[in-house]
């Protein structure tokens, strides 16, 4: 599968892609690992978090009980994954409003290796937790007053070119 489909195609492009990601980790109840949003960061930086997001476990804690945050973690990068692609295809000016089943498939495959990797899931609880993500996420970046807010989060994000957690929680904190 092609992953050009994923790659932005200007700053634009990237301003809706890290203010969908924000957007998407804030509804998934993950404000609190947000450190903030830098436009001018290495591909892949734009969106930091705490280290706590990338919970490696504690021998304090059961099995069960680190096993559930692992997969809570895989749906909230789903669901910024997702959020990515659907703000700059559903809220950005000139966007398509759907997302082509080449797109579609290339994200199902890369959560099913996470999901496979990270969490031990079998291929149908994967496509439970991407399915599910998935619908939510198309209601979500259908209305236009999330779309609203992403245009004022990206805007915000190419004038100042970074934002912190507070400032972009202050944007996100409309949603609910």
């Amino acid at each position: 599968m092609d992953k050009n489909a994923l790659q932005y195609k200007d700053e634009n492009d990237r301003s809706y892609g890290l203010a969908g990601m924000a957007i998407s980790l804030y509804v998934w109840d993950g404000e609190e690992y947000l450190i903030g949003l830098d436009l001018d960061a290495d591909p892949g930086d734009g969106l930091s978090v705490s280290p706590a997001f990338n919970f490696g476990g504690n021998p304090r804690v059961s099995a069960r009980s680190v096993w559930k945050e692992m997969v809570k973690h895989l749906q909230m990068s789903t669901a910024m994954l997702l959020g990515n692609v659907m703000c700059r295809s559903y809220c950005a000016p000139g966007g398509a409003r759907r997302l082509s089943s080449q797109t579609t498939a290339l994200m199902r495959a890369m959560v099913r290796d996470e999901g496979r990797e990270l969490c031990s899931l079998d291929d149908d609880e994967i496509a439970e937790i991407f399915d599910q993500t998935l619908s939510y996420l198309e209601r979500l970046y259908a209305n236009t007053a999330v779309a609203t807010i992403a245009d004022s989060l990206s805007s915000a994000l190419r004038t100042r070119r970074s934002l912190s957690a507070a400032e972009a929680l202050d944007f996100l904190a409309r949603l609910r």
